[in-house]
């Protein structure tokens, strides 16, 4: 299978949020890309297909491409139904992605059938990583959304947490882990010393004033 193909199919409904291909959604691309659906009465010859002068093999199909660097035309059978229509759209924006225009105004080689054939059964038949992320760009703004709700609720968390924390100490007093006394934090006393915390509210009443940092303090 043409990763070619796989690519440009997957491109097609991420870029338009979808995992199935509908009627309007090809439409939809169709005049994305300025191309011109045209329906065709296979049983009443047509002004434009003389004009355009194009070979009975390529007339014959029950839709095809017409492309130059003026206008760019994609012709459909009219009674087709609109499963086929799906398909035959499909099958002719495959022509149109892969480039099999770039150089001739129609479609006329084996190969480039097989590659837009391929690019149907992508279009159709996405693979799940492509679904998931055809899902995402669909619903972008719901993500964003989502995602930004949730950046604030973290952030009022943390917030709230900080606050909690800070209201849980007693001042800006600490204290060693086997002393007895409370100090400010420039204290000689605690200078230095890799096993000091801040004092909490709670066990305030377990401490006694440092002697030195707050003299008349007891």
């Amino acid at each position: 299978m043409s990763e070619k193909a796989k690519r440009a199919a997957g491109r097609v409904l991420i870029s338009h949020g979808v995992t199935r291909v509908t009627l309007d959604t090809l439409i939809q691309v169709f005049n994305d890309l300025n191309c011109e659906v045209i329906d065709l009465d296979p049983d009443s010859p047509d002004i434009l297909i003389s004009r355009l002068a194009l070979p009975e093999t390529v007339t014959a199909q029950d839709a095809f491409v017409y492309r130059n660097r003026d206008m760019c035309l994609v012709f459909v059978n009219e009674q087709l139904e609109v499963e086929e229509r799906v398909y035959a759209f499909s099958h002719e924006l495959g022509h149109i992605l892969l480039g099999h225009l770039e150089n001739s105004a129609y479609v006329s080689g084996v190969r480039q059938e097989y590659e837009a054939s391929e690019f149907v059964h992508y279009l159709l038949n996405p693979p799940l990583s492509v679904r998931l992320r055809a899902v995402l760009s669909g619903h972008r703004r719901l993500v964003l959304g989502i995602c930004a709700a949730l950046l604030c609720v973290m952030l009022g968390l943390g917030i709230w947490q900080h606050t909690r924390v800070q209201d849980s100490f007693f001042g800006e007093y600490y204290v060693t882990r086997s002393g007895t006394r409370y100090h400010v934090k420039d204290c000689i006393m605690i200078r230095n010393k890799t096993n000091v915390r801040r004092l909490t509210k709670e066990e305030v009443s377990k401490y006694q004033p440092c002697s030195i940092c707050m003299p008349g303090g007891e």
